[in-house]
């Protein structure tokens, strides 16, 4: 088995372009390879085959299986959280899966430490056309990471705070949400409007809670593959707003000590209205 066959699925935001729907073969008509001279078991790590209904995971596999004779795949499944950390885990030893689910905020980490295999080599070797594909994560023009689910980062609300502080319905612009945190904060009975996560143990949530602000505007942190912070308007804009919101109290206490799970917490129980 080799440690470093791993990173070609994720969960991240991009955009694809709209295009006409192509015929779709049946799984039936789809192509068969050839058997592999000697059978081979891939491990895939990954937090999906939790999150989506009971079967549906394995079988999109055993899809994959019966195309591709001689190869069998064995899930290893878990919750995110534990899924990053047997990753970490893995890359710091050599012992990763040999395909692994990636967050976009790891590939970084996870190629300095030459944990990943280009997937621009892999494809190339495949001579499979790399232009079929929606989008590509790639660092120093190698490929690492392909995207499997394109998706929007929705506002959770908790109803019940929403009508007890007299908010019509959630909110769909930043006015909006200002004005609903404002509205469900009532630090008395520690309850705030919003709850953000910027620990630096787990950093995702400048990813997940930051940066979808900057993304739902139509904006990026990133141009012509590099960062792009400095006189970024729509960067500088969403900083100020999550900022004022900041300053004005409606954001749960401990933001630099929270990770994610303490979000899900905080928001589960009826502290946070959003």
């Amino acid at each position: 088995m080799e440690n470093f066959e791993a990173g070609d699925a994720a969960e991240t935001v991009e955009g694809t372009a709209a295009e006409e729907p192509a015929e779709e073969a049946t799984a039936e008509e789809a192509e068969i390879a050839e058997p592999l001279a000697e059978p081979v078991t891939l491990e895939f790590a990954q937090w999906w085959e939790p999150e989506l209904p009971e079967g549906s995971f394995r079988a999109m596999m055993d899809e994959f299986e019966r195309r591709n004779p001689g190869i069998t795949v064995e899930l290893l499944s878990g919750p995110y959280s534990a899924t990053r950390e047997q990753t970490v885990a893995g890359a710091a030893t050599g012992t990763m899966a040999d395909v692994v689910g990636l967050d976009g905020a790891w590939v970084n980490d996870f190629v300095k430490q030459g944990a990943l295999a280009s997937l621009s080599n892999q494809m190339s070797d495949a001579g499979y056309d790399d232009s079929e594909l929606a989008a590509q994560i790639s660092l120093d023009g190698a490929t690492y990471m392909i995207p499997v689910v394109n998706f929007v980062y929705p506002v959770f609300v908790n109803l019940d705070l929403m009508e007890q502080a007299g908010v019509a319905s959630p909110p769909s612009t930043r006015d909006e949400f200002a004005a609903a945190a404002e509205q469900m904060t009532d630090p008395d009975n520690n309850v705030y409007g919003w709850v953000l996560p910027l620990s630096l143990e787990q950093p995702n949530g400048i990813q997940n809670d930051v940066m979808a602000w900057v993304w739902a505007s139509g904006g990026s942190m990133m141009a012509d593959g590099q960062p792009n912070l400095v006189d970024n308007e729509d960067v500088r804009s969403a900083m100020e707003f999550i900022k004022g919101l900041y300053d004005a109290g409606l954001i749960a206490p401990g933001t630099f000590n929270m990770r994610e799970q303490d979000k899900v917490e905080e928001f589960t129980n009826g502290r946070v209205g959003m």
